[in-house]
């Protein structure tokens, strides 16, 4: 739960200059987190939203007006976006990456009108914490992929979880 006197704003747009300090957040878990066609390091991380669209699509999560966390969203096929979260490991237990996600969702849900369905995919021993903060906003898990990423030269399990529209909106 928040802290009562937290505040958690949920903002449209990312700016690039705030990349090294969500980089320093994975960094130490990047081995867990990522696989190895995944950013290797912080100018990789950088170079991965350069796309022009990707700046645009994301929403920047403030924690009483600091940077708490940060949602992009990208286009996969008509109707579905996957999302990636990146969030410090403090926001797990303070609810702040489940409200984060939750506007989130709602706003590009809102802006989208669209879209039916967004995925989220992360590493089977990851996904207890990616479905747990996904389930109370209407996450739900589809899928686990067998052989869903390379890491460190290993094949390892990906949990796919989906949150479809009418459970946001």
């Amino acid at each position: 739960m928040t802290n009562p006197a937290q505040t958690v704003k949920v903002a449209a747009g990312f700016e690039r200059h705030l990349l090294p300090r969500v980089w320093g957040w994975i960094e130490p878990h990047r081995e867990k987190l990522m696989g190895d066609h995944d950013p290797q390091s912080v100018q990789e991380f950088m170079a991965s939203w350069d796309h022009p669209n990707i700046l645009a699509n994301s929403f920047t999560v403030k924690v009483d007006g600091e940077l708490g966390g940060v949602v992009r969203f990208s286009a996969v096929r008509r109707g579905i976006a996957e999302a990636v979260a990146f969030f410090p490991r403090y926001t797990f237990r303070q609810n702040v990456l489940q409200q984060g996600l939750a506007e989130a969702l709602r706003s590009y849900f809102a802006a989208n009108a669209d879209l039916r369905k967004v995925e989220w995919r992360g590493m089977l021993d990851q996904s207890a914490q990616v479905v747990g903060a996904l389930r109370p906003i209407g996450g739900r898990k589809e899928a686990t992929v067998e052989h869903g990423a390379l890491q460190g030269g290993r094949w390892v399990k990906v949990v796919q979880v989906g949150i479809l529209r009418e459970a946001v909106i």
